[in-house]
């Protein structure tokens, strides 16, 4: 018989040795468990083990693994013209600059011949580099492919009619195609870190690519906000792989590389068979870049034959409605602020380089100021592959290049003699200022600015000889001599002030001559719209102080508008610090 002092000792030895199997229990549990989720996704641990430390070393561009080819062999030679377009010098110039930015590689083309083509740190023709968020860029691209050859019938169309997994979820299934190459689908940004852990770097590492992508979280309803988001991107390339029943390797070779008879590129798989990385990493030489950037200077044409729908680029290149600098997938120079905001979700703006002296150029970015700029007006394409520069000044080398293609600033007129009296027709319509394409400058940023820091009101001259007595604003064929002489004036206050610049109706070249009683009623139209937009300017600066600049018609308008609005208002009055008026007697 067990005495019960040892009884009782029995009891708590059984209870402990229970208490402790449990622990090793839910431990060995958890292991496995852990185990289990690390086997499921094996190569992320692999590859964060050995993921090359320097990415924008083209060294280690093929060093990702698996990449499969987009096609083999060399890349063509760009097609050299007989002369320079533009001169030795500038060229040389532009290269220095670059080459102090510790540059790869520099190419120049003028209509799609070659201007200059220099290479730096061991690279050549040959080198491949891993284009970072090119890739981005070239996805939109592919968007215009996929609608031109049929697969897609509109950029607008819910991406949930191919992405399945997104088809019953409320907020996902009204994500729309364009929604994700706007940035505005209003999936999660990711935090990034170098840590298997972190969203953003699972992305890079994955070997579950459309299953991370297509999963990532909702941070905001489709189309209300701008968030940097690679999910987006990888969304957008799976739905235009299932919507065309092709790998992308594939698409890329039917649909871009042969077309424009492009070399040697490779795109990076999360595994073999797997989905590319489209947010990312497609590996290539400037040579090919090069011409993708002339297919956008063509219109999506190369050498005769249509890749793209028409007017696809010029899609790409408007504005998102939540980030006015950014296309799809590309950024804008127009309209300029002296901040660009590159992400919504943590918030973040950073300093932006005076504006490239065309209205018109936009660039596709990289990752480690990788860059393709693009001048349609000019057929000007430059390709920047190297360092990671923080220093980087995009205007710097741009703006004397272009500045050795562009026609003088002034603009010249012809004149059209209206065959009616002003007011015998209908007047145009009043542009909203409330609409920022109703700006040729309208900058970002305003809420972020010191108290002392100048904005400036700019009236363009006259610049329309239409054969009515003043302009239609939303007239495209009005645009270009606007945004020229914008571009030339408004932007000597770069440097001081955040430039606003108005489209407006402004009265036509035959009102400057007019002695039948037309002038006075045309200037009139004209001087309400500014009278408007200066009103809406004033409201969202604040109290900062005014610069004012006008230049022949705009230089009336100024003046009239000090001495009929500024003069009896001493809140503005108090504001004004300085007023340039140009082109007329004072």
């Amino acid at each position: 018989m067990v005495e019960p002092t040892a009884r009782a000792g029995m009891i708590r030895a059984m209870r402990k040795k229970r208490a402790w199997l449990a622990v090793a229990l839910i431990v060995l549990v958890a292991l496995l468990g852990t185990l289990g989720w690390m086997a499921s996704d094996y190569r992320l641990w692999i590859r964060f083990a050995t993921w090359p430390q320097s990415a924008d070393d083209p060294a280690n561009a093929r060093k990702f693994s698996p990449q499969v080819p987009i096609v083999y062999g060399d890349s063509p030679a760009p097609d050299t013209g007989q002369d320079l377009v533009i001169p030795q010098d500038v060229l040389e110039e532009a290269w220095d600059y670059a080459q102090s930015q510790q540059t790869y590689a520099l190419l120049v083309s003028v209509n799609g011949e070659l201007q200059f083509e220099r290479y730096d740190r061991g690279a050549n023709s040959r080198t491949p580099y891993n284009s970072q968020s090119l890739h981005k860029s070239l996805t939109a691209v592919m968007l215009g492919a996929a609608i031109y050859n049929g697969a897609i019938e509109s950029e607008d169309q819910p991406a949930s009619f191919w992405l399945e997994e997104w088809a019953g979820d409320p907020q996902r299934s009204g994500i729309t195609l364009a929604n994700l190459a706007y940035m505005e689908g209003g999936l999660e940004r990711g935090r990034f870190a170098v840590s298997p852990f972190a969203p953003g770097a699972r992305l890079f590492l994955t070997g579950h690519l459309a299953r991370e992508a297509l999963g990532t979280p909702m941070a905001a309803e489709p189309g209300a906000e701008y968030i940097w988001s690679n999910a987006s991107v990888q969304a957008l390339s799976i739905a235009i792989e299932r919507a065309a029943g092709r790998p992308w390797a594939q698409l890329l070779r039917d649909w871009i590389w042969e077309p424009l008879g492009a070399g040697e590129a490779w795109v990076q798989l999360d595994r073999p068979g797997g989905n590319a990385q489209s947010f990312c990493c497609l590996i290539s030489n400037g040579r090919n870049w090069l011409r993708i950037g002339e297919l956008m200077a063509g219109d999506g044409v190369w050498q005769g034959r249509r890749l793209l729908p028409e007017g696809w680029v010029d899609r790409m290149t408007q504005g998102a409605s939540t980030n006015s600098n950014f296309g799809m997938q590309l950024w804008r120079n127009e309209p300029y602020s002296p901040t660009q905001l590159r992400m919504s979700r943590p918030r973040l703006e950073v300093p932006r380089d005076p504006a490239l002296a065309a209205p018109d150029a936009w660039y596709m970015e990289g990752h480690f100021s990788q860059r393709v700029y693009v001048v349609p007006s000019l057929g000007l394409v430059v390709v920047r592959f190297g360092k990671d520069r923080l220093d980087w000044d995009e205007a710097q080398m741009m703006n004397g290049l272009i500045g050795a293609l562009k026609p003088p600033s002034s603009v010249s007129l012809s004149v059209t003699i209206p065959d009616h009296a002003f007011g015998e027709r209908a007047a145009p319509r009043a542009p909203d200022y409330e609409r920022r394409d109703n700006w040729a400058r309208y900058p970002d940023g305003e809420e972020t600015l010191a108290a002392e820091h100048a904005a400036g009101f700019y009236i363009h001259p006259t610049t329309w000889p239409g054969s009515e007595w003043n302009a239609t604003v939303p007239d495209a064929a009005a645009r270009p001599a606007v945004d020229a002489v914008v571009a030339s004036q408004a932007s000597v206050l770069d440097a001081c002030c955040t430039v606003y610049a108005p489209r407006y109706r402004q009265a036509a070249s035959a009102a400057v001559f007019d002695q039948r009683g037309n002038r006075d009623p045309a200037y009139g139209l004209a001087f309400t719209d500014i009278v408007r937009a200066f009103t809406h300017f004033a409201e969202r600066t604040g109290d900062r102080p005014i610069v004012l600049l006008g230049h022949s018609q705009g230089a009336l308008h100024a003046e009239r508008l000090l001495s009929d609005v500024i003069a009896s208002d001493d809140a503005l009055r108090k504001r004004m610090a300085v007023t340039y008026i140009a082109g007329i007697p004072v």
